[in-house]
Parts: C-alpha cells; sequence; structure tokens
C-alpha cells in the first residue's frame, strides 16, 4: 500500500520548471502548457491530452451527504471498510465512465483537475493520456508467470475542492506558494496505475482497461504501445483521520475473476486502506495497525515496506 505521498508531490514539483519548455505565462494568469516530453508528432489523428485546469477561484461548497456516501461508514470499522473505499470509488467513476476518463473536465456530474508542471523529465507526461512514468514491476511481483520488468505509467485527479486547492497553490504561476498546499475536508483523489505487462506474464488482467501511451519515444504517427489497468488508488480528506495523517488512502487492483461483467470497473477489488502511519510500530519493526487490509481479494501480491500478501 502506498501512503498517497504523490498527492502533495504533484501540487510542489519542480518550481524551478517555470517558463521552460517554450510556454510563456503572465502571473497571476492559470495558462499551464499542455507540454509533453515528446509533443504529438505531425499528423497524429489519435486522442491527445488537455490539461484540466479551470480551478475553482472560491472553495466549492460541500456536496449533499447522499453524494459523499463514504461519510455513512467507519473506515476504521473492519466490517465498514470495504463499503467506505467502494463509496470513494463509485464518487469517482460517476460521471467519468462513459469516456473512461479521457476528459475529467467535461464530466457532466462533476469536474476533477489535474495537477500542472509533471511534464519536464524524461518520464514526464505523455501526449495521449498526461500519464507519468511510476517505479516498475521488478520480476515476479505482479505474479509467478512475470518472468520480464515491465514501466508502470499513472495520471492522477482531484475533485473541485482539491482543485481549488491547486488553484491557490499556483494563482501566480511565476511564485507558486506551498503554505497554501493545505486541502479542505472532503478533497477526493484518484489515480490510474497503469502497466505495460502483457496478459501472457500476467493473466489477471485479461479484460481490463486498455490505453495507448507514449511511453518509448517512438516517432511517427502510429500505434504506441498498450498498457494494461493494474491498480485504482483513492484518498480522502476525511476529518475523522485528523489524529493522524487527516486522510484516508485506499488501493484496488484489476482482477478478472472478480466478475463476469464487461465493464472494466466492475472487477477493481479493494486491497486495502490505511489512514496513519504507524509511526511507533514501524520504527520499532512491529506489524502495522492503522490500516484494514482485504484478505478475501484474489491475487494477495506483496503489499510494501515490511509486508507480505496477507
Amino acid at each position: 500500500m502506498t501512503k498517497g505521498s504523490w498527492i502533495l508531490r504533484t501540487l510542489l514539483v519542480r518550481t524551478a520548471v517555470i517558463g521552460i519548455s517554450g510556454c510563456s505565462l503572465v502571473a497571476g494568469a492559470q495558462s499551464f502548457p499542455n507540454s509533453f516530453t515528446d509533443p504529438p508528432p505531425p499528423g497524429w489523428t489519435g486522442p491527445v491530452f488537455k490539461l484540466s485546469q479551470d480551478y475553482p477561484s472560491t472553495l466549492p461548497s460541500l456536496e449533499a451527504l447522499s453524494k459523499r456516501r463514504w461519510r455513512q461508514f467507519d473506515f476504521k470499522n473492519p466490517a465498514q471498510a470495504p463499503q467506505y473505499l467502494q463509496a470513494v470509488l463509485d464518487y469517482c467513476l460517476e460521471g467519468n465512465t462513459e469516456d473512461n476518463f479521457a476528459d475529467v473536465s467535461k464530466n457532466t456530474v462533476r469536474k476533477w483537475y489535474h495537477a500542472p508542471w509533471l511534464h519536464t523529465t524524461a518520464a514526464g507526461r505523455e501526449f495521449i493520456h498526461g500519464m507519468t512514468g511510476e517505479r516498475p514491476s521488478r520480476v515476479g511481483e505482479l505474479g509467478p508467470s512475470q518472468t520480464s520488468e515491465h514501466d508502470n505509467w499513472a495520471v492522477g485527479f482531484y475533485n473541485a475542492r482539491g482543485g481549488y486547492t491547486i488553484g491557490q497553490v499556483w494563482k501566480d504561476p511565476m511564485h507558486p506558494d506551498p503554505r497554501k498546499a493545505v486541502f479542505p475536508s472532503n478533497t477526493v483523489s484518484c489515480k490510474f496505475l497503469f502497466t505495460t505487462a502483457p496478459v501472457t506474464e500476467v493473466p489477471y488482467l485479461d479484460g481490463s482497461l486498455e490505453w495507448q501511451g507514449d511511453i518509448n519515444h517512438a516517432s511517427g504517427t502510429g500505434p504506441r504501445p498498450t498498457l494494461r489497468l493494474l491498480q485504482f488508488d483513492v484518498a480522502v480528506k476525511d476529518a475523522r483521520a485528523n489524529s493522524t495523517t487527516g486522510w484516508v488512502f485506499g488501493t484496488f487492483q484489476y482482477e478478472k475473476a472478480a466478475s463476469t461483467s464487461p465493464n472494466w470497473w466492475e472487477h477493481m477489488v479493494p486491497v486495502g486502506l490505511m489512514w496513519g502511519s504507524d509511526v511507533t510500530r514501524l520504527k520499532a519493526n512491529q506489524q502495522t495497525r492503522q490500516e484494514w487490509i482485504n484478505t478475501a481479494r484474489g491475487q494477495k501480491l506483496h503489499l510494501g515496506r515490511a509486508k507480505i500478501s496477507s
């Protein structure tokens, strides 16, 4: 399980990049470039990523409790933790499944937003879906049939309350203010994690959502490599976790055997959630407790630091 550091990383990454990549920004204007490590080649007719950056200028009001269904469940209660996670997943999916998150700014239920300035390195935003490079999966990490190391690429989204915070941090693009990177309650963020691993090596990914990604610096207008959805991460700023981190982080994994539905999202199985860092127990090399792990999941892969496939 990750601890969600990717949330703040996407906000505060490389303030020194302002003014490069051929972009020109006027102080006070929010107009961030849709730049990529490799731009679309001339003649490209496929999809092209567009940064969702119309950040709210005032803090959006809370959505009705009926929309924030996770508030009905106690994430610290093992019997309710999976219901909490499912409610967050449903919130992220609503209005986004019609085009498989192709343009979250056009969601008619609620808009979602990206963090800017993730395009400046070799693992920066590829031009088709805006994915960035993550740590690769080592041999055997995705299952016993995985015989080669495979790359992982990800893209994340924030709801309006999170988008407001991003806009406040970058209100003056020439002088970002990290002191404003304090997310309000009921901020929700979610992230796709795709892998280049083929089904022959990771058979439980059969039928998963597939995206093309410009991840190999290819030339020409032909097809790019196919990636398959491996994991879906969620994070919620929940006041009930204020005694620890203030956040609840959760992870789902795709499993072919989880459903007979043709819809990829109905195959997403919760891995678990966490609401604390368990610093004292980690320092003592003891089992962490501020978490819930789904022991009924089909693919029991490695869970992270000092953990096994429980």
